[in-house]
């Protein structure tokens, strides 16, 4: 009778450790289950992010901009384009052209990306915030632009929400600056242009709008109402034949002198001040071209309006730093 009692007390241990044997099997592969399964949701959101997020700062994009200047319009084509190594920071250039095949590129500052918040050096300044993707409504920021130099705006966001363009949905943001108000959509920066945050604080003339945006030569964006990207104030056939203009150096220095150089003869050349005003005027300029000093130019950005003898006209944006 001992002996079967033994016995059942050894099946009734084994039992009960074989039951917890089990139970932690089952606890470890319910474990294993859903690490598994978090990693599989972690891995879907990391893909919806780079599926949805795109980045500002990449040579695959192109920001068409026109620039209106007495009901004229012109185009700034900008894009990002080489490396560059600034304070031991690695960024990229950013360009601008007025032409539609990138001729004639100029210099328009570096620009870098880290975790959404996109950095800017304007020509001549330190860095700066250009753009924060990561901002909340209520949240404030102090940005750059390539008007301003070295001033930073203080900007706060008022309104967040989604807008879809050409089937994929971006974050909007909406801010408030002095009394001014931005828009940001994700990935693609301001409405008025890449390097255009709240112009009208640092210059009242012209006006800048972002016309439409590239990724790879897919349009992404167009501004509403508008059916072509590139408009100038000529029509098709005067664009084909436009006459080349360049301005060199441009940035200029104060007090020294930059040049004109047309591949057609130059009838008179207007330069207007940022609010509009001509501060020069110049006639029967030589064929060869038109050296001009900035002795009497303030520092800021200017407008050259440049005639040709055929009565087109060009109009090229000149900083003076």
């Amino acid at each position: 009778m001992k002996n079967q009692n033994q016995s059942f007390a050894f099946d009734y241990k084994s039992i009960f450790f074989v039951n917890l044997l089990t139970i932690k099997i089952f606890t470890i592969l319910k474990l294993i289950i859903m690490k598994r399964t978090l990693l599989l949701f972690e891995l879907l959101f990391l893909f919806s992010i780079s599926a949805f997020s795109q980045a500002f700062v990449s040579e695959d994009n192109q920001w068409n901009v026109r620039m209106s200047f007495f009901m004229s319009p012109s185009m700034e084509i900008y894009i990002v384009q080489g490396d560059s190594l600034h304070n031991m920071i690695s960024y990229q250039k950013m360009w601008m052209s007025y032409d539609s095949t990138l001729s004639g590129l100029m210099y328009q500052g570096l620009v870098r990306e880290d975790n959404n918040v996109v950095y800017y050096v304007p020509h001549d300044a330190t860095e700066g915030v250009l753009y924060d993707f990561n901002l909340e409504e209520g949240e404030t920021v102090n940005l750059k632009n390539v008007f301003c130099g070295d001033m930073e705006l203080e900007a706060t966001v008022v309104e967040i929400d989604t807008v879809e363009y050409f089937g994929i949905e971006r974050k909007r943001w909406q801010l408030e600056c002095d009394g001014w108000t931005e828009y940001w959509l994700d990935g693609i920066g301001s409405l008025s242009g890449p390097l255009h945050s709240f112009y009208p604080l640092c210059i009242i003339c012209p006006v800048w709008d972002l016309l439409c945006f590239h990724e790879n030569d897919d349009l992404l964006y167009i501004m509403p109402g508008q059916t072509n990207c590139y408009q100038t104030s000529v029509g098709i056939e005067e664009q084909l034949a436009e006459p080349t203009c360049k301005i060199l150096p441009n940035p200029v220095n104060q007090g020294q002198h930059f040049e004109i150089e047309s591949s057609q003869g130059i009838r008179s050349i207007s330069i207007y001040n940022s609010v509009g005003l001509l501060v020069k005027q110049i006639f029967s300029v030589p064929k060869e071209g038109l050296i001009i000093e900035t002795d009497n130019l303030k520092p800021g950005l200017y407008l050259v309006k440049i005639e040709i003898w055929n009565k087109q006209k060009i109009t090229k944006k000149l900083l003076v730093l």
